[in-house]
Parts: C-alpha cells; structure tokens; sequence
C-alpha cells in the first residue's frame, strides 16, 4: 500500500515541529540556569564546586601601649595517629624513632593502643612536620595549630601569664582575657575544578582577615627598667623577692607592673608554683609604716591636727595596757609635729593619730581608701582582706594598726593609697587594658587642700633633715614618698625576728605627678630597713624612667623641666538655687587643670582619654548638683 505525497509531508511536519519543540525547551532550560539561576541551584553549585577551609584556632596577639608585641601566635604543626589505621605498626615505630627521636619501642607503645586519635608530638618544627608527611605513613597525620610564643622571653611574664599546649590562657592576662584573645583565623575559599581537584583561586574577605590586638597599659620599656633595677637590687640585698609597679596617677594606667624571680611564659611547668604566682595582687601582706599617711591625712581631713600640731611621743617608750610600744629606728622625741612624725616615721606619733580618730575612723580610713577591696586590675585572682569585726579594735589592735602591723594589703593596694596625694585627692582603679570606651572612674577621698598638705609631707620625707626617704631624692626633680619597713608575720609562729618587707612608695615630679612608682624587697639580708634598701631602688627607677617618661607618647603634657605659665582656668558658675552650682566650659583644658576646676563639686566624675578636654557631658550652663554623675573626654592635641 503506498503511503501519499501528503500523508509524507505531514509526518515530517510533525517530526520537524517535534524536533524544534524539543530544541526550544532545551534552549530555555538552559537559558534558565545559565542566565536566571535560583538560590537552590546556587546552593548546590556551591557545595559541589567549593569548601570553606580553616586554619587553626587563633589567638590574638598581646602588645603594649605604643604597639610592641609582647604575645603572638604563631603557625605550628603537629603529628597524631590513627592507630586503627596502621597497617605495619613496627615499620611505623622505627621510622618515628628516626625522625622524632626516642625509642621504637616508646612509640610502638603509643601507638599500639586501642584508640581511634593518639597525639604523637605537638607543635614540632615545619620542615620537621613536613619530611613526616613527606613519608606517607598510614595511619600517621599532620595538622597545623597556633604555637604562643612570648618574643621578649620573661619580660612581663606576671602580667601576661602563660597559655597550655591547646592554647587556653592559665594565668594573668592570658587567663583573664582567654575568650577575647580566642579566635578562629578566617575561613578562606576553595575551588574545586570538574574533576574535584582543589585550588585556591577564592580570595578572603579583607575585613575578616584584618587581625586584632589587645593593648596593654604597659610600657615595654619602662617593664624592662623596672624588672632589671628589681633583679639588680635583689643581689645586692640578698633578698629573696622584689616587687614593683608604676601608675599613671591621674587615669590609674599600670606602665609597669613586675616581680622578681620571673619565669619564662613559655616554659612555666620549670618553675615552682610560688615563682609563677602574680605576689603584687594576690599576696596579703602587711604595710608597715607606707600606711601611716592615710591615717595622719584623715585627721587632717577632719580638721583634729593639722601638719603643724604637737604630738607627744612620750620620750620613744609608749605603754597600752601590758604592752610598752618603742620606735623602731627614730630618736625618741618628746613633742614633735605631725609632720615630723612622718617625716622620721615616729611609731609612738603614729599610734597617738590612731588613738585620735578612733577605732570607727580607722576602719573607714581603711574601708576608704581600698583596703578592704580588690582593686578591679585585669589580672585573675586578686586578693582583698575584709573589714575587721569590731571585736578586733581593742587598744592594742588600734594602735598596732595605726603603724601598719594587724592588717594586711597587696602590694598593688598599698600603692594605690598613694594615688589621691599625687593627683588631688582622687582614688583612681588601676587598668591594665586599653580600649574603646576607656573610663577612668574617680572617687574623691581627699579635699584638693588636704591632698596639697599631704604632698609637701612626703616631699619632706625625701628632703629635710632626718626623713626616711633622703636616699630616694634625685638632684633635679621633687620627689614625694613614704618609707615602709615591716616586719614579716606567719600565722603559726607570729612576727619572725630578722625578717622584713621593705618598701617606698613615691611620686614625681612631687608638684605636677606624672608617674607613682612602689618598689618592695621581701627579707633583704642586709640594710633591712627601708631608708637603707628601698629608697635607693626607688631612686634608680625613677632616675632611669625620667627620661622615658619625658618623651611618653600617651601623656600631654611634660611635667619635668621648666613649667610654662599656667593659663587662667575657667569659672565654675554659680546657681540661685541652694546646692547648685553652673557647669563651666572645660573644652581644651588638661585632665590634670579640669580635676582641679571641679575640685570637691562633683562626687561622680567619669574620665575617659588622655590629652586635652574634647567633650563634655553636662554641657556648660547647665545646672549641676553634688550627686550628678560628670563625663569628661579627653584627646591628644593636634
């Protein structure tokens, strides 16, 4: 049967609007994921073509106030096994034994154990880690970490404290601050090309990849002086510690913070524990004679002596009930000022401003100026020692307290007491960490005229005739500060005869401070007392970070040399109604000249910066009354 002309025709029409369809469609899908992809396509585009690699957890690096760095991580391999994995574990142990030494058999131990995941070594060297993989070993691997490293070996190391192997921080800053320096390097783009061979075509997000830091108050070279004079003056007193610190008085910043013994950060398990402990915040000891100003201040403060007033110190021989106390290095004197009781560091003088205040004022002495507080420092484990119960305060405990014996302090909190004498009556926190929203938080202990008074003491102690502090005295620059020397007590066989703390506490230059430095020797051999041993290690610091501090590139103004002549300071308003008083306009003023504007006004001051006044906060006009909290910002000129 033939089949017609027509009837051809129209089964190739069909076929060819068939084939034509069939073109059309797949011209369009292809059109639709080449040219208009969905999300869902792009997801699995993704995940076939490309992973997301990741380098080791890191941590961030750890660096002074001017940028130098005082803790980075660094790239670092490690080795581990698969002991399921092994196929000839004797070849494997004998080859390990070549290349990361020790015995085959020590590593046929390690890895003959039933274990899916067994560390062979961490953190070895990269070309090291590189011939192993080179050896294809089955069941061996390599992984890369982040090693901690410290590059000025022990310098700081009580500040920074030390990490373990995983890189989690064990102490000080290290510890503190573990999950801020904690993080993961970025995550970068790999390719995967059709036969799924990876390639590192992607590029990281420069905004992930930029690192951090933390900064640190500290000053690596003002560290480094202070631990050197510290060792130095440890072997020649035969001391069996030393301790030091230097504080910003007016913002509370720690430029150095540092004991000796050290221990190297990197290795601590060499070290005993008394050795890595920070003694500056989390030893209790007691202050001896450094505490006797904030006693002599508060009476001055409340108007029972002023620095001129008699005191009689009973001929050096002073009897309260059945115990006669004698002055421990001081003439006897008869009648002698308040600030000659100072000045010669009287025992007797001492005790007679204690008994005039009172046990309730001692203890709010105490409770006033941080002893019975922790400090706030950015370090872990601080130490504070509670207020005494008022059964304590019987006559003797008065009076021993009133010299510094029956209480007891860190050595960082016995400094600070110093800090409203050196900066007009303010106490100050010590920071340890820069940042973004910096506040200084002042609490005013001291009026601005007590402060002054309380200055030109200590500047006695360094300069009249008979004062403790005479070998803390440099030949240039006022230096203000109180010799400290007391005797060690144990708990079980009470005061310990021949053994000492000896410490001074000092600031300078003693009219416009610029730095507060403490330095304290744990049973020096010889020269035990403070004037003798002390004093003489306050005087090398402060001779050598003289010049550092002259040259700071975080202070505004230079106190040393000549002082140009200070310009007005602006008025404070006054107000008609009854404790009110009128903001004035601070704007360009120093932090030192706006602390002394607002003097006893304002009880809640915030500062923040360093530098020259940039914002204020009440703005000027505005009415302010004794409880309203003051906000003052602060920046470098130019």
């Amino acid at each position: 049967m033939e089949i017609s002309e027509k009837s051809t025709r129209l089964r190739a029409g069909f076929l060819y609007v068939c084939f034509v369809g069939f073109l059309g469609l797949v011209a369009g899908r292809l059109v639709q994921l080449q040219v208009f992809p969905g999300q869902a396509l792009r997801n699995l585009a993704s995940k076939q073509l490309s992973r997301s690699g990741k380098n080791a957890p890191y941590r961030l690096p750890i660096l002074d106030r001017n940028g130098e760095e005082l803790a980075i991580s660094v790239p670092a391999t490690s080795v581990f096994a698969r002991p399921r994995l092994i196929r000839h574990p004797k070849r494997t142990a004998r080859v390990l034994s070549g290349m990361l030494g020790g015995s085959p058999e020590k590593w046929l131990r390690k890895i003959k154990v039933q274990k899916s995941f067994v560390w062979l070594e961490r953190q070895i060297p990269e070309d090291l880690a590189r011939k192993i993989a080179k050896r294809n070993l089955p069941g061996v691997f390599t992984e890369s970490e982040s090693k901690r490293i410290y590059p000025n070996g022990s310098l700081a190391a009580h500040v920074l404290g030390f990490t373990d192997i995983d890189g989690n921080g064990i102490s000080g800053i290290e510890r503190k601050l573990n999950e801020e320096l904690l993080k993961e390097t970025p995550s970068h783009s790999l390719l995967r090309d059709g036969r799924g061979v990876t390639t590192y075509l992607g590029k990281s997000d420069p905004a992930e990849t930029k690192k951090r830091g933390i900064y640190l108050t500290l000053d690596r070279r003002l560290q480094n002086l202070l631990e050197e004079e510290l060792e130095k003056s440890m072997v020649e007193t035969h001391a069996v510690a030393a301790m030091g610190v230097i504080l910003s008085p007016l913002n509370g910043e720690v430029l150095a913070l540092a004991q000796v013994p050290s221990f190297d950060p990197e290795n601590p398990n060499k070290y005993a524990p008394e050795v890595l402990s920070n003694r500056l915040t989390s030893h209790l000891l007691e202050p001896g004679s450094t505490l006797k100003v904030i006693f002599a201040a508060q009476a001055i403060e409340q108007g029972l002596v002023n620095k001129d007033s008699l005191v009689d110190c009973e001929g050096g021989k002073y009897r309260i009930g059945d115990k006669t106390f004698t002055e421990a290095h001081a003439d006897p004197f008869r009648k002698i000022s308040v600030e000659k009781i100072l000045r010669v560091s009287s025992n007797i003088g001492a005790v007679k401003i204690a008994q005039l205040l009172g046990p309730d004022k001692v203890a709010s002495t105490l409770q006033k100026f941080g002893l019975h507080s922790r400090t706030g420092i950015d370090l872990p484990g601080e130490a504070a020692m509670p207020p005494k119960p008022p059964k304590f305060w019987t006559p003797i405990h008065l009076a021993t307290v009133g010299f510094g014996q029956g209480i007891s302090a860190t050595p960082l909190q016995v400094v600070s007491t110093f800090l409203p004498f050196a900066n007009g009556g303010y106490l100050v926190r010590p920071r340890l960490v820069q940042g973004a929203d910096d506040k200084t938080q002042l609490h005013r202990v001291l009026s601005p005229k007590t402060a002054a008074i309380m200055r030109d003491i200590l500047v006695g102690v360094t300069e009249e005739k008979g004062g403790t502090g005479l070998r803390a005295k440099l030949p240039t620059i006022r230096v203000a500060g109180k010799t400290g020397t007391a005797q060690k007590y144990d708990k079980e066989n009470g005061y310990q005869s021949g053994k000492y703390y000896s410490s001074f506490v000092g600031f300078l230059p003693a009219d416009r401070p610029e730095a507060l430095i403490g330095v304290m020797l744990d049973e020096p051999g010889k020269e035990f007392y403070a004037s003798e041993s002390a004093a003489p290690l306050f005087r090398r610091v402060a001779e050598r970070a003289v010049p550092l501090l002259r040259n700071h590139p975080n202070q505004a103004v230079t106190s040393f040399g000549a002082f140009p002549e200070a310009p007005a300071l602006p008025l404070i308003g006054s107000s008609s109604e009854p404790g009110v008083w009128l903001m004035p306009d601070l704007k360009g003023v120093s932090v030192r000249d706006a602390l002394k504007v607002m003097g006893s006004r304002a009880e809640r001051i915030r500062v923040s910066g360093s530098g020259y006044l940039f914002e204020q906060e009440p703005a000027p006009g505005e009415p302010v009354r004794e409880k309203t909290s003051v906000r003052l910002v602060f920046q470098p000129s130019g």
